[in-house]
């Protein structure tokens, strides 16, 4: 009798309602996981497509967000261009920003889910999220708003809960070499401060280290000879790095071939585009959950190639 009391003590939770939200919840936060679980039956379906669902799932996945693709800036404006295969593939028109004078837009930013925009007609910023379609303008700061020439730039950054943060600026002093090479400063591998930079088709990444007497130094830890990784002919053209996915660990490289994504410790690479003419890349970091319960959106994520 003991061990009936204890078979139907152990299934009672599978009837419990707030089961299965929590078991959806952690689905991979790849853009097919919901459609696909949404074709399960209406009840799945239902949930996958309640709107407080999906801001708890994304909330759930924000620290370990896909990289669903890339924003670039060309000659014609902004676009997208996406990184993953089918299914999981997000059609370009589905993060597409509608806008009649996208060619004075100029791209920033893209961080935490958010795209920063400099707006040059109405002379504000802009912060886009391109998953829910959410558009924010800001107006610059003084004293930047009437100064003439002066190149405004800028970060996008989204906040952790209610919790206040308090940074302070310190000047770290970078190898004497490297400022002879195109640098970017990353998050290196296990944490910590580091920084790669590419020369003569290499690329070096770097990590500071603090010592027990608390003496910080650099210190090499990866090199990556790019002519050989991705058949490149040095004679015909130089590599830029423009952009780098914090969460995915991957840089973008524009050659003379096209744009690549490199993924720093698998060393996997895709090509993204075939052009040279792309100035600036974003990477874009998101869980993607719009549409899931629509059928036209659902069925154009799962089926696109």
């Amino acid at each position: 009798m003991s061990s009936r009391r204890h078979l139907s003590a152990a299934a009672a939770p599978l009837d419990d309602e707030n089961l299965l939200p929590e078991i959806l919840l952690r689905l991979p936060p790849q853009p097919s996981s919901l459609p696909r679980a949404s074709l399960v039956c209406k009840r799945w379906r239902s949930l996958a497509s309640d709107p407080g669902f999906l801001r708890r799932f994304r909330i759930h996945h924000r620290r370990n967000p896909p990289l669903l693709g890339c924003f670039v800036q060309e000659l014609h404006g902004i676009s997208f261009l996406p990184a993953l295969e089918a299914p999981n593939r997000v059609p370009p028109g589905r993060l597409s920003l509608e806008a009649a004078h996208l060619c004075r837009f100029r791209l920033l930013n893209c961080r935490h889910g958010f795209v920063l925009i400099y707006d040059g007609t109405r002379h504000q910023f802009l912060v886009w999220d391109p998953i829910t379609g959410d558009q924010h303008h800001l107006a610059i700061p003084a004293p930047f708003d009437k100064a003439a020439g002066i190149l405004i730039n800028g970060a996008v950054l989204r906040a952790v809960g209610d919790i206040h943060h308090f940074r302070s600026l310190a000047l770290i002093r970078m190898p004497d070499f490297a400022y002879e090479a195109h640098i970017m400063v990353i998050r290196a591998d296990g944490g910590g401060l580091g920084f790669l930079f590419v020369a003569d088709y290499t690329i070096q990444l770097w990590k500071r280290k603090i010592s027990c007497n608390g003496v910080a130094s650099w210190w090499l830890e990866k090199t990556i000879e790019l002519d050989k990784l991705l058949s490149l002919n040095p004679k015909k053209g130089s590599i830029m790095v423009l952009g780098f996915a914090e969460e995915n660990n991957m840089v973008f490289l524009r050659t003379f071939i096209g744009l690549f994504a490199l993924q720093l410790q698998s060393l996997q690479f895709k090509k993204l585009s075939k052009t040279e003419s792309i100035s600036h890349c974003h990477p874009f970091e998101s869980v993607y959950t719009a549409d899931v319960g629509g059928e036209h959106g659902r069925s154009e994520l799962l089926n696109n190639a």
